[in-house]
């Protein structure tokens, strides 16, 4: 019998399975989720299925897309999004056989351009091979419209073909081309009446074996190329450049030429900008940039010295061993070691890298400033003397290695009665992770106060960095909103307030007095006082330290008089 019931257990499973997949053809629109995964595209039309120029598809994280050999692909008129997460991503594949035509952006107007929205974010296109009606390489993308600006971020190209061919604009950041075939990327605009619009590469990584190149710019193209990789082999180029196009803050190493800058079709057009790049070739042999009718004058001669002391040309181009670690997994196995000639010799003109030192050069920074702190200056205003304010500072760790923090005090140390601080946090703060330490203001005397807050750590760049503190302490009537000898109590003050906060009441005469906390459902949470006070004001602070997040209720009873405030807890 447990047999049975097994084989049915796995035959359910095995329906569950294939039931699971959606057939899809012709013009398609909506929403693809992970529940109707994979979609199949194996109803051949003249294309495969299509986005009509009014509809919108959206693809789920966590989707694929599979396509059956022949013409099958996505013609696209109307717009695209398939934006996945770092955890799922969307796979584009092959359902069987050799085949799939790619994505074809397609024209929709001439005259009234309307922009479509297509994106892709973590996407994988693998195992393509797009071939046209006569058995030739296409392209997995094909931008054919001035309507359609693609943004590609995070993707993942592996395949048997060419990748992108665009005459317009095409923005990709962070994207990896692992053993792609013909050229990865193929800009060229061939219409004369149509003005070039720039089109960004940005922190991607090519991983080639090269028959042609990697980037293709063709006549009256622009294309910006910043801040990536090229680690081909084979005897193609990395980059061929025509006419106008900037290749800034890259990382050039292979066993091959580099650059081939051919020809200029416009002669009025800027020459390439070729600046701040490291070249380093493995094969002595090989050409780093072939000129054919551009020339870059002084090019490659080591006539200066960057701010690093390492020689560079007059384009502030390197050409020596990058130092990357080059082992392990991707994309580790990129990033500069300590000591590269990389840090902090891009380009000086382009954003800081995210620790907020000059741009590195290649697709992966080297952490030099782990520490941010945030505020970088407290000020207590107007706080009343005799009562306790605090604020919270951020030491968050924005470096890729483990911060470690040395040591905090405050200058001066001896502030009695004023300023302190309190940092129950660990030594340690991971990667992308922070620590609080809270700033507390107790002035007993009204005046002008100033400290700072000292933060030493392992961090590289700084060895420490400062909070600079001030409050301003004034004697304040707390009983603003009590008439004189008559029962009440004030408003707590901080109110809100994160582990302490002050509470003052007046008794017209002595009297036995009960000060309880309640919580909302009514339950009694803590007892602060019970005992007989004197006539006149009073103040208790309560230490709520042990007491979870909420709303609460101060309850004072002195005979037959009582009174209730309301105070909020937050942490």
């Amino acid at each position: 019998m447990s047999t049975f019931r097994n084989i049915l257990i796995w035959l359910l499973l095995l329906h569950s399975l294939v039931s699971a997949q959606t057939h899809v053809g012709g013009m398609v629109s909506g929403r693809w989720t992970q529940e109707g995964s994979p979609y199949i595209c194996d109803q051949n039309g003249a294309w495969g299925f299509g986005i009509a120029g009014d509809d919108t598809l959206i693809i789920d994280p966590g989707v694929t897309v599979l396509f059956a050999d022949g013409r099958t692909g996505i013609d696209c008129w109307g717009v695209l999004i398939a934006e996945g997460t770092e955890e799922d991503s969307i796979t584009f594949d092959i359902f069987e056989g050799e085949n799939w035509f790619g994505i074809v952006l397609m024209d929709t107007s001439w005259d009234d351009i309307e922009i479509k929205n297509i994106s892709f974010s973590y996407c994988k296109f693998v195992n393509w091979r797009p071939l046209n009606q006569f058995g030739r390489l296409t392209n997995l993308v094909t931008v054919g419209s001035n309507d359609h600006k693609p943004v590609f971020r995070n993707c993942f190209f592996q395949g048997r073909g060419p990748v992108i061919t665009s005459g317009f604009q095409v923005e990709m950041y962070h994207c990896r081309f692992s053993n792609v075939e013909q050229f990865g990327l193929d800009y060229e605009v061939n219409l004369e009446t149509r003005l070039p619009e720039t089109s960004v590469i940005s922190h991607c990584v090519f991983e080639i074996a090269l028959n042609c190149g990697c980037i293709r710019v063709g006549p009256r193209s622009s294309v910006i190329v910043s801040n990536c990789l090229f680690y081909p082999t084979g005897p193609g180029y990395p980059i061929v450049a025509t006419d106008s196009c900037q290749i800034k803050n890259n990382i050039f190493m292979g066993s091959g030429s580099m650059i081939s800058l051919e020809y200029r079709v416009n002669p009025d057009a800027p020459l390439p900008q070729i600046s701040n790049n490291l070249f380093f070739n493995q094969r002595e042999d090989a050409d780093l940039i072939l000129h054919g009718e551009i020339e870059l004058d002084e090019f490659g001669v080591n006539n200066r010295v960057n701010a690093n002391g390492d020689s560079t040309d007059v384009f502030g181009n390197l050409f020596m061993d990058p130092q990357l670690v080059i082992e392990g997994e991707f994309p580790e196995m990129y990033y500069p070691t300590d000591g590269s000639p990389c840090i902090d010799a891009g380009n000086p003109d382009s954003d800081p890298d995210p620790d907020s030192t000059v741009a590195d050069i290649g697709p992966f920074f080297f952490p030099q400033r782990n520490i941010r702190i945030n505020p970088t200056e407290i000020e207590f205003t107007n706080t009343q003397t005799d009562l306790h304010a605090e604020e919270s500072i951020e030491i968050r760790n924005v470096g890729l290695r483990l911060l470690n923090i040395n040591d905090i005090f405050l200058i001066p140390e001896d502030t009695p009665f004023d300023f302190s601080f309190d940092w129950g946090e660990a030594e340690e703060i991971l990667p992308d992770s922070l620590s609080l330490v809270w700033i507390l203001f107790d002035p007993e005397q009204e005046g002008v106060y100033e400290a700072v807050l000292h933060i030493e750590s392992n961090d590289r760049d700084e060895e420490f960095v400062e909070v600079n503190i001030s409050g301003n302490a004034l004697r304040i009537n707390l009983q603003t909103d009590i008439t004189p000898y008559k029962f009440g109590m004030a408003s707590p003050y901080p109110n809100p307030f994160n582990s302490t906060t002050m509470l003052s009441y007046v008794l017209p005469n002595p009297s036995p007095i009960s000060l309880k906390v309640f919580n909302l459902a009514g339950q009694e949470v803590q007892t602060l006082m019970g005992e007989r006070m004197l006539a006149g004001e009073h103040k208790v602070l309560w230490n709520a330290n042990n007491v979870p997040s909420g709303c609460y209720l101060l309850k004072l009873d002195a005979g037959r008089q009582s009174v209730v405030r309301k105070v909020n807890l937050v942490r």
